[in-house]
């Protein structure tokens, strides 16, 4: 999928005389930063170009998404962010200064995110459905599956 990004961006005409900035919103070694540094060797290594990869951790992504936005048009500048940017952060902010479904677009998809709901090992069940059983049985005060 990296590669895939480095022939997305490689097709754009790049102007090759500054280095590409690749803009993350969330800090230096997050997952999402691991995988912008991933793929901002392979960019250069393709590209034969110095790549960038800055952090902006700010503002529920909006931050940096609003910079890359304003940045100069030459695709020199781009946001290696989550698709939250896109699909539910504009829905939690009251005044946003721009929109990033009409000032940005997407290049590429560069790999997909599991979410995965966790418990403490003493929890006696190995799904969902069987911990929340398991409260719903035996609820305590500290429960936050029990029913209301």
């Amino acid at each position: 999928m990296a590669a895939d990004a480095a022939r997305s961006v490689a097709s754009a005409q790049l102007a090759p005389s500054r280095p590409i900035r690749i803009i993350v919103p969330f800090d230096r070694g997050a997952a999402v930063d691991g995988v912008a540094r991933i793929v901002g060797r392979g960019l250069s290594t393709h590209l034969d170009r110095t790549v960038i990869v800055e952090n902006r951790p700010r503002g529920s992504t909006l931050v940096a998404a609003q910079q890359v936005a304003r940045s100069e048009p030459d695709g020199d500048t781009l946001f290696f962010c989550l698709d939250d940017t896109f699909t539910i952060v504009p829905h939690l902010t009251k005044t946003l200064t721009f929109d990033p479904n009409k000032e940005l677009v997407p290049l590429n998809l560069v790999g997909k995110i599991l979410m995965i709901l966790v418990a403490n090992k003493a929890v006696p069940a190995n799904e969902f459905s069987s911990a929340w059983h398991a409260k719903t049985l035996q609820p305590s005060p500290t429960c936050r599956f029990r029913r209301q």
